[in-house]
């Protein structure tokens, strides 16, 4: 996608970071512990992630130049060499391939640093994040509680060794 990049999260990102988790729907995410909404609890949410590297990382979605969404690695499992994503699109970036494009850009991330499996959950009414899981290569799974789980094998070939993330 022309013009779309990951990046760092940063603190000057906090004011449009709330406006996406104020947005409808924003508050049913699944992405590790998120669930900010004023720009005071974005700011402190962006400051917290920057604290947890190596493995609980958030990139900006920006697309020319704009924050249009969050994504990240979380639940990294050493041993099982598995890790979890998520990602939120601003609602009037939805259903424009910005997740796929998330997730494709995850999967590298996590293929180029030697991980086996990717892992993701969604709600079922979420058809949209749902169908992009699958059209990304993800396997559909129901967990114990109901939730809809998805993973993705990962290989070799599905990293890229010099990615580079902006920031």
């Amino acid at each position: 996608m022309n013009g779309t990049i990951l990046s760092a999260l940063g603190e000057s990102d906090a004011a449009a970071f709330a406006i996406i988790m104020q947005e409808q729907g924003a508050k049913d995410a699944i992405i590790g512990e998120m669930g900010t909404y004023s720009k005071k609890e974005a700011e402190e949410f962006i400051k917290s992630s920057a604290l947890k590297i190596p493995y609980e990382r958030h990139y900006a979605i920006r697309h020319d130049g704009v924050l249009i969404g969050v994504c990240a690695i979380y639940n990294a499992d050493f041993l099982a060499h598995s890790a979890e994503i998520g990602y939120i699109i601003g609602f009037r970036y939805r259903r424009r391939g910005f997740a796929k494009f998330a997730i494709s850009m995850l999967i590298k991330i996590l293929a180029g640093e030697g991980f086996k499996l990717a892992i993701a959950h969604s709600k079922k009414e979420n058809k949209y994040s749902n169908k992009a899981l699958l059209a990304c290569g993800f396997e559909e799974r129901l967990d114990e509680d109901g939730t809809m789980a998805f993973q993705r094998r990962l290989t070799e070939h599905d990293g890229i060794y010099n990615l580079t993330i902006q920031g």
